[in-house]
């Protein structure tokens, strides 16, 4: 297991870094997609290597440049390493086959994982190798209906072993539906809050939640959580859509607060002001 975690955290790094986001010529806006699923057959994402193909090539027309994906296939911390050996060797192959593609310079393709939180109380050896690439920083989620205290008590486990969650689509959990201003406490205690582009769609209460988090400033980063070709990505049009509600928050939120999220930087506190 060891050997494989190096070469995901380290070896895929962009060859330019992170951290540079200067030109000559001035400041370059850099897009970052933190939240993916476009390795085949390891989730519910793409079931062959064409539509990872398909999917991959539609990011590539949609995000404007420079542009960093995270791809981040689910994995239970209650699942075996067996399990995490064979989906860490899928994504190596992933990365491998993003790179015959020759995308282009200025299109990184990394690798971490969306973390399940079905244990009450991961190990630190077990988030090590979960992280975004180096970083302390972990996609975290929860099943949609867990109560609000359960589902502190599992993100307050992640802070205590010394690890910063990223918590995905509040936006789909009970808890924050009932009762958004719960996000303000998780936000003082560190936690990052990560919204899909994906739940921005159509009129039911998972959208509804979403741009009022948007609106009130109550969100750090927002993510594509794409699975399939078709779905909604980080693009023009959905700036656009965002900068409407929030003037201005689009590229704090698809830009500047990710690659904060990269560089292992602590994120302000909510509600953030555009």
């Amino acid at each position: 297991m060891t050997d494989i975690t190096i070469l995901i955290t380290v070896a895929i790094f962009p060859s330019n870094s992170i951290q540079s986001s200067t030109r000559s010529g001035g400041i370059i806006q850099q897009l970052i997609d933190l939240h993916c699923h476009i390795v085949p057959g390891v989730d519910d994402g793409p079931a062959t290597w064409e539509e990872s193909t398909q999917l991959l090539r539609q990011m590539k027309e949609q995000m404007t440049r420079p542009a960093v994906l995270v791809a981040t296939p689910h994995f239970r911390l209650s699942t075996s390493g067996r399990v995490f050996s064979s989906q860490s060797k899928r994504i190596l192959e992933f990365l491998s086959f993003a790179n015959r593609l020759r995308i282009e310079d200025e299109f990184s393709v990394l690798a971490a994982r969306e973390v399940m939180l079905d244990r009450w109380r991961p190990s630190a050896n077990a988030l090590d190798v979960l992280c975004l690439p180096g970083t302390s920083w972990v996609l975290v989620e929860h099943s949609f209906s867990m109560p609000w205290i359960f589902a502190l008590l599992r993100i307050r486990a992640v802070l205590k072993q010394g690890y910063r969650p990223l918590l995905a689509h509040p936006e789909r959990y009970s808890w924050c539906r009932t009762r958004p201003e719960r996000i303000g406490r998780l936000s003082e205690l560190g936690v990052g809050i990560q919204v899909c582009a994906k739940s921005l769609s159509g009129t039911g209460v998972t959208a509804e939640t979403a741009w009022r988090l948007i609106e009130t400033g109550m969100v750090h980063v927002l993510s594509s959580d794409a699975h399939h070709p078709g779905d909604k990505l980080l693009s023009e049009e959905l700036k656009h859509e965002v900068d409407r509600v929030a003037p201005g928050a689009y590229n704090l939120l698809a830009g500047k607060i990710p690659e904060m999220v990269l560089n292992n930087c602590e994120l302000p506190k909510l509600p953030l002001t555009t």
